[in-house]
């Protein structure tokens, strides 16, 4: 009786093992799977391409910004150290100035664009490769924001009659979108017992854009006679860029 149930526990065994899914030191080959397979003649080697590194100091000079520091990569050099200005490449130098005990400085100017507002700088240091895959990238030294100013009206001629006022400047901006023009004054109020007292009064007006640059001109009428007037006119540009003011002061004629 004990070898028949021998067989059967056998028979059972082996079709239990039939089911068991197959482990996973036995998993089919990746190379199999997808179709086409992959390529499968090892792992890749890895790549010791070193990324550059270094330093940048920014210095604006008004309408044009120098760029100083140190850049190195330890695959070789000298290394190629580049400027940007809102994305575009403006000048390229390489760093191989004397700095302590190498030659990896670097020192470059360049200017500044001509349309007034913000505008991003940026130095990299451009890879060295050493022939290993991945290539590494580039590396951003850093980077800094300059304003370009709007220039600003000049020549502020200002006269006035008893209740008008007369305002005269030239423009030296191409890419104004208009003029602020403002005037403030103390106005005087006398009280029901002949005291006066001052209040202060302030009016602006918003002038178009004068083609190209030149005079412009501009009055205004209705004003307290024999008062002093403080006058302000500045040019200001799309995306909230605005110049230096041009002021002046001026006063009414009696009646």
């Amino acid at each position: 009786m004990r070898r028949p149930i021998r067989a059967a526990l056998a028979t059972a065994l082996l079709s239990a093992a039939a089911l068991v899914p197959a482990s996973a030191a036995h998993a089919v080959s990746r190379c199999d799977d997808p179709v086409p397979p992959p390529s499968c003649v090892g792992d890749p080697p890895e790549s010791t391409d070193d990324a550059p590194a270094g330093t940048v100091t920014f210095t604006d000079l008004g309408s044009a910004v120098r760029a100083t520091g140190w850049a190195l990569d330890p695959d070789g050099g000298p290394l190629q150290v580049r400027v940007a200005i809102d994305g575009t490449i403006v000048g390229a130098t390489t760093a191989n100035l004397p700095n302590g005990t190498r030659y990896n400085g670097y020192d470059i100017t360049v200017a500044l664009p001509a349309m007034p507002g913000d505008h991003r700088v940026v130095v990299s240091a451009v890879n060295w490769p050493d022939g290993t895959a991945p290539v590494a990238t580039n590396r951003v030294l850093g980077f800094t924001d300059v304003r370009v100013a709007l220039p600003g009206p000049t020549d502020l001629q200002l006269s006035a009659g008893a209740h008008q006022l007369w305002f005269n400047w030239t423009d030296n901006a191409t890419t104004e979108t208009g003029f602020y023009l403002s005037i403030s004054y103390d106005l005087i109020v006398w009280n029901d017992q002949g005291q006066p007292s001052r209040v202060p009064k302030g009016y602006t007006w918003w002038l178009p854009a004068n083609p190209g640059t030149g005079p412009m001109s501009y009055s205004v009428d209705g004003f307290p006679a024999n008062t002093y007037y403080l006058v302000s006119v500045y040019a200001v540009q799309d995306g909230g860029v605005h110049s230096r003011a041009a002021t002046g002061n001026v006063r009414t004629a009696e009646y």
